[in-house]
């Protein structure tokens, strides 16, 4: 999500004399993601330790430049 907005002002006096400039905008993402794991757990050794639904699921994603995070 980062990216560099360029801009061009343009002023014109009453004399058709004329300024322009450029500003640079430098869009930058430097705030980390942020989320909830789950509670430690206890399970059996016949029990996939990968099925989320027994060991839990992160909670809470959430991200200043991104939606639909999954962690």
């Amino acid at each position: 999500n980062e990216s560099v907005i360029t801009r061009t002002w343009t002023l014109v006096d009453d004399c058709g004399n004329e300024t322009n400039l450029v500003q640079t905008i430098n869009v930058v993402d430097t705030t980390a993601p942020t989320f909830t794991v789950p509670a430690g757990t206890t399970i059996e050794c016949d029990q996939d330790p990968t099925d989320l639904s027994i060991t839990g699921d992160v909670t809470d994603e959430a991200d200043n430049c991104s939606n639909g995070l999954e962690a």
